[in-house]
């Protein structure tokens, strides 16, 4: 009798194994490497300095100093926002489409899931043993910053669009909907928002691991270090939390007009991402001035203060 092991089941055994050899190979490290001295210690340890923090209205207080700093920020807010808003969109999609597939909502979520886990952590996998690190300095900035902005506009076109598109149709009777008669003739598509999203969402995620973090840390290296720790806190911190806040804000203030499915203001969501692309795309070419002229100089980024600042303060 042949035991079948079905394609995620397989993933995480292998997976597991390799984990397993990881440890094997740390602890034997442990106990005949890394336990033998290899340096003798002339001086005291030296104190770990405290990560940089700040609050919101300080981070307000500094981006009000800074051009710079508010396009940084605004990089970050608008990956952190519009991928919230998308994979939300997302997720809501599953219990409806198990529903009108007619399968069990618990198998059907976790087999959409289990395959963006799967897509997700191969080609993350196989991003960090490729040269994909070395693009900011063979291709140049742009080409890297560039990558998450425009898989995230696809995205938004191909889940949200996807939704404004399946929404009114299913379940059928809905009342608070918008634009309810324009695809009222058609049948309704859920591989599309389910499985199409799979993909995007996957995409976002490798967008992020892949390119934009690794963006944001080639242009925060090009930061004076006098600046640099309140920068990162601001953008890195603060923007990147404030980001989700704003996704989920932005539902629970729908969800009081009766919408409580974010996929019902799909058209409206949409809208806004098509109002702020061109803006998220200004701000990245933007960033890439200001890189290139620092690489060019060889001297710290311009932090490009507002007129009548003769310093950052």
């Amino acid at each position: 009798m042949r035991i079948r092991i079905s394609t995620p089941t397989g993933f995480f055994i292998a997976f597991g194994l390799l984990t397993a050899l990881m440890y094997v190979i740390k602890r034997y490290a442990e106990k005949n490497i890394l336990s033998k001295q290899l340096f003798i210690k002339t001086e005291g340890a030296k104190k770990k300095s405290r990560k940089a923090s700040t609050t919101f209205s300080e981070g307000l207080k500094l981006m009000a100093q800074s051009k710079f700093l508010i396009a940084i920020a605004l990089n970050t807010l608008f990956y952190s926002c519009g991928t919230n808003l998308i994979e939300s969109s997302w997720k809501n999609s599953m219990k409806v489409g198990a529903e009108f597939e007619g399968r069990d909502k618990k198998e059907y979520t976790n087999d959409v899931m289990a395959g963006e886990q799967i897509i997700v952590g191969t080609l993350v996998a196989l991003a960090l043993i490729t040269p994909l690190s070395t693009l900011v300095q063979t291709h140049g900035w742009i080409v890297v910053a560039m990558v998450p902005p425009l898989v995230t506009i696809v995205s938004a076109c191909v889940v949200l669009g996807a939704a404004f598109y399946n929404y009114p149709k299913y379940p059928e009777g809905r009342t608070n909907t918008i634009f309810p008669s324009l695809f009222k003739d058609s049948r309704p598509n859920f591989w599309l928002e389910c499985y199409g999203g799979q993909y995007c969402v996957s995409a976002m995620k490798i967008a992020k691991y892949a390119f934009q973090d690794i963006a944001k840390e080639a242009i925060s290296l090009q930061i004076d270090p006098l600046y640099r720790a309140k920068f990162k806190a601001v953008y890195d911190g603060l923007c990147g939390k404030f980001g989700k806040s704003m996704g989920s804000l932005y539902a629970i203030a729908w969800s009081a007009l009766k919408f409580e499915d974010v996929r019902g203001i799909a058209p409206i969501t949409l809208g806004l991402f098509m109002i702020t692309s061109p803006i998220w795309i200004l701000v990245v070419i933007y960033l890439n001035k200001k890189y290139n002229q620092a690489i060019q100089t060889s001297s710290p980024i311009d932090i490009d203060l507002f007129s009548g600042k003769k310093d950052f303060e």
